[in-house]
Parts: C-alpha cells; structure tokens; sequence
C-alpha cells in the first residue's frame, strides 16, 4: 500500500489525546519514496498541528525539521486513532524517510498527556547512543527524563524515567519487570 506524496487532503483541527489507552487496533501505512513539503504547504504539515510544545517546536527546527512530509501527515490522517487514544499502527519508509520523527511526536505527546512512560526500541547499542543523545537535547528542554539501556547501562526504568532508549535486549529486561510495579510508573 503506497502513499501518494503528493496529495493534500484538508484536516478539521488538531485531535485531543484521551485518557483512553484500551486500543490495540494494528494498521499499516507505508510509503516507498518521500519529498521535501514546500512552504506554502497547509498547516497539518507544521509540527505545531500536533500540539507539541513550543520548546520541542524550537529544538526541531534548529536541527533544521520545520514541516512534515505529505507521507508522515497521510500517516496521522489515516490513522487518527493514534494521535487521539494511542492506537497502535505499522508504519515502513525508506532509510532517512523520517520514520523516527513519527515515533518522537507520538511519544512526547504520549508522555505528557497521559503521564506514561514510553520505550523505544533500537536494534543496536550505537544507534542508541544517537539517539540518547539527540533526543535528550529534545526532550528534557520540556522536563522529560530520557535515559539509555544497553549492555551494561540501565535495566531497569526508574519511578522518574519517562522515556527508555534502549537495545532489543534491555527492552526485554524492561518489560519483564513491569509486573511487579506499579501500573502509574509503567510503559505505556
């Protein structure tokens, strides 16, 4: 199923995240190519559309992310239920397609609205590293603690840990303590 790129279907306001997390719904979006959106493009292109706090808005745009692309807005509008109650969907782009920019928008808005913890997982310990650093510059401009789980480092997500970073492995580790904590301080 690819996504036409080009497309520019209007969108009524931004959803509202609920409280709701009893969706387990799976759908697929997936795109094979991806292009730059022009800057008179409509404001469901702009990271603000989704509710992100200014502070993330600003940290994005000095590494240069201002707009989404069509295929990552197409994602959002086929799949509301995800930006509205944490639906779970599949979604595939090519290498530097902005797949992890989705993920971080899901997350963060995740984070702060429903108070939960989140997990991301990577396959590998230097991608971790990346990404430990890069969104750490991102994410704790607003007050949200990311923390790295790999080899040696962690294990275990603390009662103040809201974002986990962290290797296949270590996110198997994570997940496999979850039923003796509390249900507030777990990934949700």
């Amino acid at each position: 199923n690819n996504l036409n790129v080009n497309s520019r279907a209007e969108v009524p306001s931004p959803p509202t995240v609920s409280a709701s997390l009893a969706s387990h719904s799976h759908s697929t979006c997936s795109s094979s190519s991806h292009s730059t959106v022009s800057f008179a493009s409509s404001q469901k292109h702009d990271l603000a559309y989704y509710e992100l706090p200014e502070s993330i808005i600003a940290a994005y745009r000095q590494l240069g992310i201002t707009k989404l692309y069509d295929w990552q807005v197409k994602c959002f509008e086929e799949h509301p239920r995800v930006l509205q109650n944490g639906a779970n969907f599949v979604y595939s782009a090519p290498t530097s397609g902005g797949k992890t920019l989705i993920a971080e928008i899901l997350m963060v808005r995740r984070i702060l609205l429903t108070h939960r913890k989140c997990i991301f997982v990577l396959p590998y310990v230097s991608i971790v590293e990346e990404k430990i650093s890069y969104l750490s510059k991102i994410f704790e401009r607003i007050g949200i603690s990311v923390r790295a789980h790999f080899a040696n480092k962690g294990g275990h997500m603390s009662n103040t840990e809201e974002l986990a970073i962290c290797t296949i492995e270590k996110a198997h580790t994570i997940i496999n303590h979850i039923p003796g904590q509390d249900i507030r301080t777990t990934p949700g």
